[in-house]
């Protein structure tokens, strides 16, 4: 969650509201299924606001002590 805001020479050129949300749900070593969601309003945008919602699958392709590659698919 945050808030974003922006001026100059006391002129507002930006103000909005940002709210955001991950999950993740382990399915078997090395599969999961993965959420998101998120709700964006910015007055300047030219929307009132935007919404995303997005769900998918997605698997540990590498994982080691230094490096990790993962592969994330979903529709859309």
């Amino acid at each position: 969650m945050g808030a974003k805001s922006a001026s100059d020479d006391d002129e507002t050129s930006r103000r909005g509201v940002l709210v955001q949300g991950r999950t993740r749900y382990n399915l078997s070593p090395p599969n999961y299924l993965f959420g998101l969601a998120r709700w964006d309003k910015d007055r300047f945008s030219g929307y009132d606001s935007q919404s995303t919602l997005i769900g998918g699958y997605g698997r540990q392709l590498l994982e080691g002590r230094r490096t990790r590659f993962r592969s994330r698919s979903a529709p859309g």
